[in-house]
């Protein structure tokens, strides 16, 4: 059975089981439409954390998205789901170029993705089948997706076009780290929603928007906190909190359920995102059964060399694919051909 969770023309859902549970959540780009609600945390990076004051011993800043035009911002993505006796972990390095900017807010072109692997514990031995890339309605892909999106300088999505879907009810890749700021400069500010549930018995989960699913729909209620613990003249730690609760309850607890904790680091020098720590429990409720998956998301900024690095390596896969196909590389093409036959 797959979980929806849409609004109109946004969309998630989650597969749940006795033993297994996939959840995944569709977000429409927009805000008001949908909002990608597993971004927020801290990974300080190589050199350590910053010495930062309380919130109650900084000054109040205002904060703003700051990124410019031309700019390039590369992040690493690591995401982690407890299964019982293995790991899930997802990983990517996606990337956001500022295609214009204003006072009002920017253009952005996003390229980025995801790729599986599982990992036995400690003592356990498990044979896994082979990952293969899967249709953009699984939630995983391998290979780089490119959206454009226009946001605010708030965070908030005003247009976008693509998806980049992630497991586990995370949203959209893009929107991992661009979370909302508050307009009026406060140190605690918080974004609710109504948002509705469904079930579909399709093999893959599809959004409402891609077509009809079949199922009850249920209302839930999803809340995020904002509070600003730490600032100095260049870093602000902000604290996020998520729940997510359907109405609809199964022995006296919601049939479905989220909650998460994690740490959202920004540099309001800069106006950009930093790094992010976030924990969260995805809970389904079914006949008695209750499932649980733990999932741990990591992203931090690349620091100059990893970015080198990266644009190293597409730099010499351009200039490979660019090239003239050598005699050897030809003959060998065609003994393969033949060994087809």
């Amino acid at each position: 059975m797959w979980w929806l969770a849409s609004r109109e023309v946004a969309s998630g859902f989650a597969k749940s089981g006795i033993l297994k549970c996939l959840a995944h959540y569709v977000f429409d780009s927009s805000r008001r439409l949908g909002r990608s609600f597993f971004r927020a945390g801290s990974l300080w990076g190589v050199t350590g954390p910053p010495t930062l004051a309380r919130a109650d011993e900084a000054q109040q800043v205002e904060l703003k998205y700051g990124w410019k035009t031309g700019e390039k911002h590369y992040f690493k993505v690591t995401i982690q789901s407890d299964r019982g006796d293995y790991w899930v972990n997802h990983t990517g390095t996606p990337s956001f170029t500022v295609t214009s900017a204003d006072a009002d807010g920017m253009k952005l072109t996003f390229v980025g993705s995801v790729s599986e692997s599982k990992k036995a514990k400690p003592g356990k031995r498990i044979f896994f089948r082979p990952s293969f890339p899967r249709s953009g309605l699984s939630g995983v892909g391998i290979s780089s997706r490119g959206q454009t999106m226009s946001i605010n300088r708030f965070g908030e999505v005003i247009s976008s076009k693509g998806s980049s879907q992630l497991p586990y009810l995370l949203g959209n890749l893009s929107q991992l780290l661009l979370e909302p700021l508050s307009k009026d400069g406060k140190t605690n500010w918080s974004v609710g929603e109504d948002i509705s549930i469904g079930t579909s018995n399709s093999r893959f989960p599809r959004p409402s928007f891609l077509g009809r699913h079949d199922g009850t729909s249920y209302k839930a209620r999803q809340d995020t906190i904002y509070t600003v613990e730490k600032s100095d003249g260049k870093f602000v730690v902000i604290k996020k909190t998520f729940a997510l609760k359907s109405l609809v309850t199964e022995g006296g607890k919601p049939m479905f359920e989220i909650t998460g904790k994690g740490v959202y680091v920004f540099d309001h020098v800069n106006g950009s995102p930093v790094s992010l720590k976030y924990e969260q429990t995805v809970f389904t409720r079914k006949g008695g059964n209750t499932t649980e998956i733990p999932v741990a998301v990591t992203i931090r900024v690349l620091d100059e060399a990893e970015r080198a690095k990266i644009a190293a390596t597409a730099e010499a896969a351009r200039k490979k694919a660019a090239a003239p196909i050598s005699g050897d590389e030809l003959t060998e093409l065609v003994a393969d051909l033949k060994s087809d036959q």
